[in-house]
């Protein structure tokens, strides 16, 4: 999540989602990761870079990206996801 106007001119509702603004990336960060993103040989065309706080910068493969684990994201996966996850991978494999 990043800390924009959308959260910061509404503070009512930072408070009824709970939203804690030490675990959101500022606008700053999102801006830095673009120009590091266009800048670097390290990420080539087509690259699509998750930015998540705590976390650094990934790039994201085109299918079956693990989830983001940065703060304020979504829980660890609970071990009903990771089975489904794992069969969907074995699936895509054709081990099944």
């Amino acid at each position: 999540m990043v800390y924009t106007r959308l959260w910061t001119e509404r503070p009512q509702d930072v408070e009824n989602y709970s939203i804690k603004p030490e675990n959101c990336l500022m606008p700053e960060e999102v801006a830095e990761s673009m120009v590091e993103l266009t800048e670097s040989s390290k990420w080539p065309g087509g690259t699509v870079l998750e930015v998540a706080k705590g976390s650094g910068l990934r790039s994201v493969p085109a299918f079956n990206a693990p989830p983001p684990a940065g703060m304020g994201t979504k829980p660890k996966q609970s071990v009903a996801e990771t089975v489904i996850y794992d069969l969907l991978e074995q699936e895509r494999r054709g081990a099944r």
